[in-house]
């Protein structure tokens, strides 16, 4: 689950737009992600007009629980993508409940 979003090193406004092809970029940067305590700067930009544009307005954010891996070739019938499906739940059901498991 990713959370905490900044632009450009500090705290955005309530809310903020990102046209649609920047958000391809989030992805692409968590495959590259070592350590996951830290602060991920992506390549996505927050859109904008006029001279409020300029500058470095990327976006940032926080990983929270951690990265989970699992190998493709592991996938090989119905049942242990459905197993995978009840892992995912279960931790975005921790997360949201602000507990570890």
């Amino acid at each position: 689950m990713l959370g905490d979003w900044w632009i450009s090193g500090t705290k955005p406004p309530d809310s903020f737009v990102v046209k649609r092809y920047m958000l391809r970029r989030i992805p692409v940067m968590l495959g590259k992600v070592t350590d996951d305590s830290k602060r991920v700067v992506t390549a996505a930009r927050v859109a904008g007009k006029g001279k409020s544009a300029k500058g470095d307005r990327r976006i940032s954010c926080l990983i929270l629980g951690g990265i989970h891996t699992v190998a493709l070739y592991d996938l090989e019938d119905p049942k242990a993508l459905d197993e995978l499906a009840v892992r995912m739940k279960e931790h975005w059901h921790n997360l949201t409940e602000g507990t570890t498991g």
